[in-house]
């Protein structure tokens, strides 16, 4: 009966690098960055972009949108589609039906907007003809690169995945005041229910591609995550460098010294 609290209050990532002119020299500094989502500091907007870095008002508004998946949903998936049944599509859980992954063709009819015909939301070809089908017994996983997924015991998913899509090309960069790179991100969160660490821990792919016809050179990437247990008075963080990894904690297990106005 409480209100949930989050572990991560805001966070964005940070990228940027240069155009090297012909002389083989920096000449324009692109960057994209976020800290709060402010109405005047904003470099982010929902959504893909199109094969030319494109994108417009409509389609970021479209794709204002968070994908959730559980695993209980895709394991029973998987084990209809598996059986001698076969899969009855009028039993695919929406989540699954409606997952943005390419060619899916549920996808309009519950979201309401087309899904454009490019790769998206990773997910299991089980027929092998490229596009997403959960009639055909497809269903989403963790892409992991270098790995493939062809059979089952290869492919992998968590106890809840939220896939969902941003730019940097949406409009002008009011946080950085740079010039967009045309980047898209594609992302995955996810998170497992287990009896150890892990159980308190949440996950996050990123997948960039760079939509501009330009090269990006001396590329930097970073990530800015402000981590508030609760009340953020008595939060720290601390790091594990030799697993590249950093945590938060309270300093201790009462909410204390907070704003009268705090709510989690």
């Amino acid at each position: 009966g409480e209100l949930e609290v989050s572990s991560i209050y805001a966070g964005a990532i940070w990228l940027g690098g240069w155009e090297f002119d012909e002389d083989g020299n920096p000449a324009n500094l692109k960057m994209a960055a976020q800290t709060y989502r402010r109405p005047d500091e904003n470099d982010f907007w929902s959504g893909p972009l199109d094969v030319n870095g494109g994108t417009n008002e409509e389609d970021c508004e479209d794709w204002d949108e968070h994908f959730e998946v559980s695993g209980d949903d895709i394991l029973d998936h998987i084990n209809k589609s598996r059986s001698a049944q076969g899969v009855d599509c009028a039993e695919v859980p929406s989540s699954i039906k409606g997952w943005p992954a390419k060619g899916n063709p549920y996808f309009a009819s519950i979201y309401g907007f087309e899904l454009p015909y490019q790769d998206l939301a990773p997910f299991l070809d089980e027929n092998g003809d490229g596009e997403y089908n959960p009639c055909d017994g497809d269903f989403p996983i963790i892409e992991i690169i270098g790995c493939e997924a062809g059979e089952i015991s290869k492919v992998s998913f968590a106890d809840q995945m939220i896939w969902y899509v941003f730019n940097d090309n949406g409009g002008i960069h009011t946080r950085t005041t740079a010039d967009p790179i045309r980047m898209e991100v594609q992302t995955l969160a996810f998170a497992y229910k287990t009896g150890d660490e892990v159980n308190d821990m949440t996950f996050y792919n990123y997948e960039l591609i760079n939509r501009s016809t330009q090269t990006l050179f001396n590329t930097y990437f970073g990530q800015n995550v402000d981590t508030d247990l609760g009340c953020a008075q008595d939060d720290y963080i601390g790091s594990i460098q030799s697993l590249n990894s950093y945590y938060g904690y309270s300093g201790d297990s009462i909410d204390d010294n907070c704003p009268s106005n705090f709510k989690p």
